[in-house]
């Protein structure tokens, strides 16, 4: 059982019980400074002092772990400011907070989520089908269900897929929606081989099937997308493998119109 407090731009609190895990947890914000543009900067730090951290500690135990929902906020705003033409969704993996998630779906990003839980929770916290996507690669049998189930109910919810096999397992019960294939592009990049994902195939459709691979998914589900993955962390000196991973992409997108 954990104390769950929720305030904004000051130190009043309501605080009610929330049965989420056996550690403490808060989520509080407050007023943080802005930058010239009146936006906060991009940063992992609050502009609390010690003396709060220190009330909040009394006031709920600890360990406690503290989120500033202010300082979340003012983030997804610098980030749609900075790509006002962009889709931005919110990876759900980084935080799973019902109050996190809330302030990101009030913040207009859509929900990207790898596993049922993580759907299950960005459904608790607001999000519709339209804003919902889910991205599990090879997914177990129990959340493919769930994830068919959630579908009947919110009918524009995008379930990316990796493999035909899934493709296959999907229309088995009976999902024919908005489906998006993901695809290896056969170029890696990252600070490490661990989350290069896109050189050895071992996530999404091989590059050389994947028009075959989405044009007949096509004629059983609505395909609304192509997806890849090079990898994570991607530096400067990786950005020409970048570069041929975003034009190989670009021309699969091409053969397909």
């Amino acid at each position: 059982m954990s104390n769950t407090g929720e305030s904004r731009g000051g130190d009043s609190q309501d605080t009610s019980p929330e049965s989420d895990s056996n550690s403490e947890s808060a989520f509080l914000s407050a007023s943080s400074g802005t930058t010239d543009s009146g936006i906060a900067p991009i940063r992992r730090t609050t502009d609390w002092d010690g003396a709060k951290l220190r009330r909040l500690a009394a006031d709920h135990q600890t360990p406690l772990y503290v989120i500033d929902l202010d300082r979340v906020a003012d983030n997804c705003r610098r980030i749609a400011t900075a790509f006002p033409a962009a889709d931005l969704r919110y990876a759900v993996k980084a935080h799973t907070g019902q109050a996190v998630l809330e302030t990101v779906y009030e913040a207009g990003f859509d929900a990207e989520c790898a596993s049922a839980g993580e759907l299950d929770r960005a459904l608790a916290a607001g999000f519709p089908g339209e804003r919902l996507h889910y991205t599990a690669v090879n997914p177990p049998a129990r959340d493919l269900r769930y994830v068919v189930d959630a579908w009947r109910d919110q009918p524009e919810l995008t379930v990316t897929v990796g493999a035909v096999d899934t493709l296959d397992r999907l229309a088995d019960l009976g999902f024919d929606g908005r489906v998006c294939v993901r695809v290896n592009p056969g170029i890696g990049a990252g600070h490490h081989e661990k989350v290069r994902t896109g050189g050895h195939p071992k996530f999404g459709v091989p590059y050389d099937r994947a028009a075959e691979v989405i044009r007949t998914a096509a004629k059983r589900f609505d395909v609304v997308g192509i997806h890849a993955h090079a990898g994570s962390g991607i530096d400067a000196e990786q950005l020409d493998r970048h570069r041929e991973f975003v034009s190989r992409m670009g021309d699969l997108a091409r053969q397909l119109a």
